[in-house]
């Protein structure tokens, strides 16, 4: 699992950076009272980002146990789908890991015959026209499933087809 991997190097990171905080600990008290104040301040860098790291795991953990609870599916089947949601976030959509998993989870309700290929172009396509046009996301996917369905069009010319019925 992706976030078991995440949590591993965290860990190892962790392990080595306090191995050389304590080298500069005894570095910096033999320097002098302002640099031990600065290796205090990298100390506590190295611990938030560590926390910060651990934070997201444990987001993308339950990103994924919410894909798997609400598509049924089992939480090897929910790896892929939480991937999509972990990069929609990255990519800027949504407020959080678990916010970008529940507008997954209604593009893969809505467009439920999607080839897992296109599920992160859909996914990403109906952030924007949520962002940009203040759509729904259960709405524009339906829309967009019905342009498939009726018109064959692929995913991305159906969200385009309905940003431009926005735009105009």
């Amino acid at each position: 699992m992706a976030a078991q991997a995440v949590l591993e190097l965290i860990l190892k990171l962790k392990d080595e950076a306090s191995e050389g905080l304590k080298g500069l600990k005894g570095l910096a008290s033999s320097l002098g009272p302002g640099l031990a104040v600065a290796g205090g301040v990298a100390a506590g860098a190295v611990l938030a980002i560590g926390a910060s790291a651990l934070d997201t795991a444990q987001q993308v953990d339950q990103a994924r146990a919410l894909i798997q609870d609400q598509l049924g599916v089992t939480a090897e089947a929910a790896d892929a789908p939480g991937d999509v949601a972990t990069e929609t976030f990255a990519r800027g959509f949504g407020e959080s890991i678990a916010d970008a998993a529940e507008g997954l989870i209604q593009v893969r309700q809505q467009m439920q015959g999607l080839d897992p290929s296109q599920l992160q172009g859909a996914t990403d396509a109906a952030f924007q026209l949520q962002q940009a046009f203040g759509v729904d996301i259960a709405d524009s996917t339906n829309a967009a499933n019905t342009l498939m369905s009726q018109f064959g069009l692929s995913s991305q010319q159906a969200f385009d087809f309905l940003a431009q019925g926005f735009q105009k």
